[in-house]
């Protein structure tokens, strides 16, 4: 009998998942806090600052995850992935022209390519084929080789993919250079990490925030003097990457079994592939920009919520009949094979 997984990190790949949503409701949809913004509106340029800053850790938040346990690629895998974002991708499409909402051709040879409206999915797909050399580095290098080249690789894209002009291909963390980086820190933090995986879950949540309200601060104080962010928002940030770390080492001191956690988080990912499926990311930031200007304060937080929890929902629903349709493809191959 397979043995029930931990619930801890399944919880915390649901999380991931809705952060995305979160960040893709502030910042992608009602656009960048400005200068003018928060002279208008300086509590509100604030809690905007403050809640893109908590929920800007959710892309690496799922790639320390993959590095944390690490990937085993097999072939069945990778076509069990692609179908999956075919399977939501397509469906996506073919509902929006159902309800009148125009598809760019454009926009579906992207997704088909896995390109702009997935940029996700070709970077992860390289750090998927490369995992087993990844894996191989990893158990076989020495505590302090490993080390060295965390320190280097990070320094250079600190330098090269953060404070200054991106140079280095780090493309600020939508590439998978940067998730080289991600994978290779958690797999070191897991196997050598002693002193901050011995922390309290407390002290964990203490440095998330931490790291959260120190580059917040700085966009906030940057925006009102200069208008300018300083890159405090960007994936390739150090802080960012501290902050996503500390959550990841927060949800590693809980111990619980969930089948509906476990349940729901297998089909986590499919949150982020119908969200912005094209069509259906034209319309989700449409929904947030026009509730922004209708509603205010609590009343755009509880519809933000709301309407997150039912996208999620509705991702989770449609990605269980993938599943049916993916098992039935198994099927069919195995009585092809035979």
């Amino acid at each position: 009998m397979m043995k029930e997984r931990d619930s801890n990190f399944e919880l915390l790949r649901i999380v991931a998942m809705m952060l995305v949503m979160l960040v893709h409701a502030n910042y992608y949809s009602l656009g960048d806090v400005t200068r003018s913004e928060i002279m208008a509106a300086p509590w509100t340029g604030f809690v905007r600052v403050f809640c893109e800053q908590l929920c800007i850790v959710s892309v690496n938040l799922f790639v320390l995850l993959s590095g944390w346990f690490g990937i085993r690629p097999t072939l069945k895998k990778f076509t069990a992935l692609i179908f999956q974002i075919l399977f939501i991708g397509l469906i996506s499409v073919e509902a929006c022209r159902y309800f009148g909402v125009e598809v760019s051709s454009r926009s579906l040879s992207d997704m088909l390519y896995l390109g702009a409206s997935y940029w996700f999915v070709p970077s992860y797909l390289i750090l998927f084929c490369i995992a087993p050399v990844l894996n191989s580095y990893c158990e076989h290098a020495a505590k302090r080789e490993f080390a060295a080249l965390l320190v280097g690789y990070f320094v250079l894209e600190a330098l090269f993919g953060w404070l200054t002009y991106d140079y280095g291909n780090f493309m600020k963390g939508y590439s998978a250079l940067s998730f080289i980086g991600l994978y290779l820190l958690a797999q070191y933090v897991r196997r050598y990490g002693d002193s901050l995986r011995a922390m309290k879950w407390w002290q964990h949540l203490l440095f998330y925030l931490l790291f959260t309200a120190i580059p917040a601060t700085i966009s906030y104080v940057g925006l009102y003097l200069k208008n300018k962010s300083y890159g405090a928002t960007s994936y390739s940030s150090l802080l960012v990457i501290a902050a996503s770390l500390f959550l990841v080492l927060m949800f590693s001191k809980f111990s619980f079994k969930s089948k509906i956690v476990n349940w729901v988080s297998s089909s986590a990912f499919a949150i982020y592939l119908l969200h912005q499926a094209p069509g259906v990311s034209d319309l989700y930031r449409t929904m947030f920009a026009e509730a922004y200007e209708s509603m205010h304060g609590g009343l755009f937080f509880l519809f933000v919520l709301g309407a997150v929890a039912a996208i999620g929902l509705a991702a989770i629903v449609l990605d269980k009949l993938r599943l049916l349709a993916w098992n039935g493809v198994l099927r069919v191959k195995q009585l092809v094979v035979k």
